[in-house]
């Protein structure tokens, strides 16, 4: 048997090893040497972003800086000052070439231009709606529709008409242009430039018509008027009844001035006043009384009761049943007395 030649295994075993570590390191510094290319690879792309985002900050402090001062002059320009809750405007003027709202909007109501309105929306009555140019509406419900028209109060109310408005109460309505009505309930001026002061159920339908007050009245001729009572009529032109209940004025420039279901039916006729009285010939005329007639041209009944004058320039001055049966004759009073000569 041989003896091993421990010095020559000895530097054999240590030559395999070193080898084997060689190998190793070899190894891994070529995975370092790809390590570090993936690294410089990732470094490139790193720099790529870095310098994109570098560009985007840029920008971003160009339009901040932009904005700041924007803001700036917009916070030294703002015409209003806090105090105590309260903002307090400038002396200035302020221009709003659309309109105004305060309170609550109506979502289906159609703005007009430069309008103003102020409101609250209520389950019952609704919101405002100025839809006419220029218009104006204040109160609840209330509808401004024509231009240049305004309701300045109630509810329910409506300004269809051209410059027409409404100034309070509960469904009125001003339909014509430049018609008007003040106040009251359900009171309707429809007629060019008329007019419905107050009261309930009023109606002026003729140009320059006007209705002071009081009930159910009607002015429907051309600048007619109704003063005040109930259920009267002015229906010729230029006529007027001044008061009292179920008066009409049907002549033209005819009038009532008061009492009750008075008659005035021909061109300048007249009842002052009394029941049942008619005027119906032109320029005829009763003062008083009862079921009084003035039937010829310029004739006239004072008063009394069932007393007729027929012809012209006739007049009964009172007394009862009695009657001027031709021209220029009189009566003065009495019980069924006739005067049929000259």
């Amino acid at each position: 048997m041989k003896s091993i030649d421990w010095p020559l295994l000895f530097v054999a075993a240590t030559s395999l090893l070193g080898f084997g570590v060689q190998h190793l390191n070899y190894k891994n510094l070529n995975g370092r040497v790809d390590s570090l290319k993936n690294t410089e690879n990732d470094v490139a792309s790193l720099k790529l972003q870095h310098g994109v985002f570098l560009e985007e900050l840029e920008k971003v402090q160009k339009l901040s800086i932009k904005d700041l001062a924007g803001a700036r002059e917009l916070s030294e320009a703002i015409p209003f000052t806090l105090v105590d809750d309260w903002w307090v405007a400038d002396a200035k003027m302020f221009r709003f070439p659309r309109g105004i709202v305060v309170g609550d909007r109506k979502e289906d109501c159609e703005y007009g231009n430069a309008v103003l309105s102020v409101g609250l929306l209520d389950e019952l009555v609704g919101g405002n709606c100025p839809s006419g140019d220029s218009s104006v509406t204040f109160g609840s419900g209330n509808d401004a529709s024509g231009d240049y028209s305004a309701v300045t109060g109630g509810f329910f109310n409506e300004a269809s008409g051209f410059a027409s408005s409404v100034t309070g109460g509960n469904d009125n309505k001003a339909s014509g242009d430049y018609s008007s009505v003040t106040g009251g309930d359900y009171n309707k001026a429809s007629g060019s430039r008329s007019s419905v002061m107050g009261g309930y159920e009023n109606s002026a339908s003729g140009w320059g018509s006007s209705v002071s007050g009081g009930v159910r009245n009607q002015a429907t001729g051309q600048t007619t008027s109704v003063s005040g009572g109930g259920d009267n009529q002015a229906t010729g032109r230029a006529s007027s009844v001044s008061g009292g209940n179920m008066n009409t004025a049907q002549g033209e420039r005819s009038t009532v001035s008061g009492g009750g279901k008075g008659a005035a039916t021909a061109f300048g006729s007249a009842v002052s006043g009394g029941n049942l009285n008619r005027a119906i010939a032109a320029h005829s005329s009763v003062s008083a009384g009862q079921r009084n007639q003035a039937k010829g041209k310029s004739s006239s009944v004072s008063g009394g009761w069932m007393n007729q004058a027929t012809q012209e320039h006739s007049s009964v001055s009172g007394g009862a049943r009695n009657t001027a049966n031709n021209v220029f004759t009189s009566v003065s009073g009495g019980y069924l007395n006739k005067a049929v000569g000259r």
